[in-house]
């Protein structure tokens, strides 16, 4: 009876586990990215142009690689009831907020460094994130 189980758990760890664990490991480059580019988001327009591009790539790739994860996450709704993920709706809203700073960063916009650092609370806020 055992070995008929080790497909299940095997096909219960690529489709289910896996996912989760690249979603926190996402959530955790993520973090470190509100961090390291936060002098670029917090003063948008004054930063060298080659560190925004970085800056703006990164935050970019993340806010779309947050919203993809809820579609690769199968029965999320289970997931989330359990505690085990963050509401489907908090993720979209961070993966916003992470694609506003994007856009943010070459100061184009009327954006303040304040409205960002807004953004950047709200984010950690929605990703269970402490500071």
């Amino acid at each position: 009876m055992i070995p008929t189980l080790s497909p299940l758990r095997g096909l219960l760890t690529a489709l289910v586990f896996e996912p989760i664990y690249r979603l926190r490991r996402l959530i955790g480059e993520i973090t470190n990215s509100l961090v390291l580019y936060e002098n670029v988001y917090c003063s948008p327009g004054f930063t060298p142009k080659a560190k925004s591009d970085e800056a703006s790539e990164a935050l970019r790739q993340q806010a779309y690689q947050l919203r993809k994860s809820t579609y690769e996450i199968p029965w999320w709704p289970l997931w989330e009831r359990l505690k085990i993920v963050r509401k489907r709706t908090e993720i979209e809203e961070a993966s916003e907020e992470l694609m506003g700073l994007a856009k943010s960063v070459h100061g184009g916009m009327e954006v303040s460094g304040g409205e960002n650092s807004r953004k950047r609370e709200r984010v950690e806020k929605l990703l269970g994130i402490v500071r």
